[in-house]
């Protein structure tokens, strides 16, 4: 029963782990391109080159994220690792040492007099339960549940699926019957609700209220997308 447990435990912790790369990912990935697209509108450039720009800086950012959370990931199990086996070696040194840390711990979480002690002698009967305690409540490490390949791919294709959005009007522009002054107002509509569903997955991730993080999420979208819309008029302003 108990490995059960600690299996569906390791499930949810990894899924967890994923949405949370997803998230991350889509929404850089919707903000970015979103980004890209406003200030080509506000620079009146061609539909062929919005597109350019938009897919091109897409999948080169998608990829610098996608290797950025491979390599976040990796160190950080490393250094999880490395920490884990000092915390092994100070233990096969100096085990009364070790049980110290263990027994200050848990008088800190309130555990007292025998009681406490009945519990630190336990868990110093087996060495990997001793250190997994003290990396756990002495330096606040847990171990990821994510693998760092997935997370890197995970991230790469929410970056790309979410910053999609704003360049589908231009991309189905002849299939949708769209003029190119519909273009980027429906963008705007489109990219915004793919706002709003990031927002959701990011309140049920963070359990903050869903309408905060959903508000916090489309502002960002419009603070990027205002700065490069001006941007690009007053650029295409200048160099007229």
């Amino acid at each position: 029963m108990d490995n059960k447990v600690s299996k569906k435990e390791r499930l949810l912790a990894k899924s967890r782990e994923y949405l949370g790369e997803f998230v991350y990912g889509g929404i850089d990935g919707s903000v970015t391109t979103f980004a890209v697209v406003a200030g080509s509108a506000g620079g009146n450039l061609d539909t062929k080159v919005v597109l350019i720009l938009g897919v091109a800086n897409m999948l080169a950012d998608g990829l610098s994220m996608g290797i950025g959370s491979y390599l976040s990931t990796k160190s950080n199990i490393e250094n999880f690792k490395r920490l884990k086996n000092s915390v092994h070696r100070d233990y096969r040194k100096n085990k009364s040492k070790v049980l110290g840390i263990v027994d200050g711990i848990y008088e800190a979480m309130g555990f007292k007099g025998k009681l406490k002690e009945d519990v630190v002698a336990q868990i110093g009967k087996d060495e990997e339960n001793t250190v997994d305690a003290v990396l756990k409540y002495e330096h606040g490490e847990v171990l990821e549940q994510s693998h760092p390949v997935w997370n890197g791919i995970m991230t790469y294709v929410s970056f790309v699926l979410v910053g999609l959005i704003p360049l589908l009007t231009y991309i189905f522009q002849d299939l949708m019957g769209l003029s190119d002054a519909q273009l980027f107002p429906l963008s705007c509509l489109f990219t915004s609700i793919g706002f709003i569903l990031i927002g959701v997955l990011k309140s049920l991730l963070t359990e903050e209220k869903m309408w905060r993080a959903v508000v916090e999420t489309l502002f960002l979208g419009a603070v990027a997308a205002l700065v490069s819309y001006y941007v690009g008029d007053i650029l295409e302003s200048l160099l007229a």
